[in-house]
């Protein structure tokens, strides 16, 4: 099992939806794995689990959401708009 985090200037294909159903499954994995384990190893579960969501948080923390908007010629878009309205059509579609 894999499980994803973003570095520096990387523009994978990562969502922090995406991350955290890695991170339940990578967890719900090793849950089972610990099922009848000793105290020490039920310890070293506990230090994987802090050291998983501190690098969550690490990447929350440093993550800036940046969208960019295209622009287009909606020219043809607006004429088809139009002629629907003309023709009876109702709509709530509005082009940028």
């Amino acid at each position: 099992t894999e499980l994803y985090f973003m570095e520096d200037y990387d523009d994978g294909p990562f969502s922090f939806r995406n991350e955290l159903e890695s991170l339940n499954l990578v967890k719900s994995v090793i849950n089972r794995s610990f099922l009848n384990a000793s105290d020490d190893k039920m310890r070293l579960q506990q230090l994987l689990e802090e050291a998983t969501m501190d690098k969550f948080n690490l990447l929350e923390s440093n993550c800036i959401e940046e969208k960019m908007i295209r622009l287009c010629d909606s020219g043809s878009d607006m004429q088809l708009l139009e002629w629907g309205r003309k023709h009876g059509v109702k709509s709530k579609l509005q082009i940028a």
